[in-house]
């Protein structure tokens, strides 16, 4: 699971203990982009209850794909969301679990969209697990109808490419289901 967040910074930034975001004493993976107000702008990732137990946290603040958009816009005019991305950890867990080799991403080497691989490398992940628990495109075509915001499996496909979060996670959402 990927949020936005807005947090402050923690650390003294010694070898002992480095600086680095806030995230509600969850050991998650995360970038970060300093923002104006001594604030940063996180992109983190981990299991759903790490996520859950950051966003509860009352000094860190949630934000939607436009907003991180804007913000990194603000600052970088020639970057997006993208930029900013780390790989999600579930999506290699949930390939373990259903036997395959998360490393299986790196088949990708170029973005088909952007300038970053990793959105289209997770892609890649999710559509092989999709396969291997029988999800067909009808499947996502349907899906995608029903959530009232995507028209078609490849509307959610193309918007995980961009590196929507909720497009992301309306796919994690589905893959995590058991069979």
């Amino acid at each position: 699971m990927k949020s936005w967040i807005i947090t402050k910074i923690t650390g003294t930034g010694t070898d002992e203990d480095p600086i680095r975001p806030y995230l509600a004493d969850q050991d998650t993976v995360s970038s970060m982009m300093e923002l104006p107000d001594g604030k940063y702008l996180c992109r983190v990732a981990g299991t759903p209850s790490q996520i859950v137990t950051i966003l509860s946290d009352q000094d860190i603040t949630e934000l939607t794909d436009e907003q991180a958009k804007n913000l990194i816009h603000s600052k970088h005019p020639d970057s997006d969301i993208e930029n900013i991305d780390v790989a999600d950890p579930e999506i290699d867990e949930i390939a373990k679990t259903i036997g395959l080799d998360p490393h299986l991403r790196a088949d990708i080497k170029t973005p088909s969209r952007g300038k970053q691989v990793l959105q289209d490398q997770e892609n890649y992940l999710m559509t092989h697990i999709s396969m291997k628990k029988g999800r067909s495109k009808q499947f996502w075509d349907d899906e995608a109808a029903k959530s009232g915001v995507h028209h078609k499996g490849i509307d959610i496909e193309n918007a995980i490419i961009d590196g929507k979060a909720d497009a992301h996670e309306f796919v994690l959402s589905r893959l995590r289901e058991k069979i």
